[in-house]
């Protein structure tokens, strides 16, 4: 009759106490009566576009574009503000300029905002993005700004800032400032789509609505 060692023992019994509650969650999930990580159900917003020609001198802009959504669970109110053009920027390295503001405020009937994400696509290489990472200059109601990213022109990395819920609120304000640059000659044109992936939860199901703002400066 073959007999286990003291020492054999202790490690079949070690390795029965992992093996049985990873069995135990296994079957769980099988049977449906414990969920496993939840994918968001998309939903994605039709682009509201924004352009002007570009000018051979500084001038002040001021445009609002707004692409907010509404239904019986979630408010969103997305505005980008686009302020001033400026020509040969010296704060800039000389480049040129479209200062601009994104506000994203957001409310939840049934649930908790669990993230505010703004990511900034289809730059090139010749425009730069610089997200205004200084706290003065971001507002954030009940959200943690996790991370800022600014477009890198070595690497061509798109930019992005991440907000997440702070104790799951059913109300969350992001406001921040970035700065869009131009270091060609005037005769190029440039585009810049600003997807806002805002993400809530509702029972046990999370939603994401990604809402795009599209930019364009054409060539003079």
């Amino acid at each position: 009759m073959f007999r286990l060692q003291t020492g054999q023992k202790r490690i079949s019994i070690v390795l029965l106490s992992i093996i049985l509650p990873v069995g135990l969650l296994t079957g769980l999930r099988l049977t449906g009566m414990l969920r496993g990580p939840s994918t968001p159900e998309v939903l994605t917003v039709d682009t509201v576009g924004w352009s002007m020609s570009r000018p051979s001198d500084s001038r002040y802009v001021i445009d609002v574009v707004n692409n907010s959504y509404v239904d019986s669970v979630v408010s969103i109110d997305y505005v980008v503000e686009v302020f001033d053009y400026y020509e040969n920027d010296g704060q800039w390295a000389g480049f040129d300029v479209v200062p601009s503001v994104v506000r994203v405020n957001m409310s939840v009937d049934e649930g908790f905002v669990e993230s505010v994400i703004v990511n900034f696509t289809q730059l090139d290489g010749d425009a730069a993005l610089d997200i205004n990472g200084d706290t003065d200059h971001i507002q954030a109601v009940n959200l943690d700004v996790a991370r800022i990213d600014d477009w890198d022109w070595v690497f061509g990395k798109n930019a992005y800032i991440k907000a997440t819920g702070i104790n799951k609120p059913g109300n969350t304000y992001l406001q921040f400032q970035f700065a869009w640059m131009f270091k060609d000659p005037n005769s190029s044109s440039h585009r810049l789509t600003i997807t806002l992936e805002a993400t809530y939860v509702n029972g046990n199901t999370y939603h994401t609505v990604r809402i795009p703002v599209q930019l364009d400066v054409f060539e003079s």
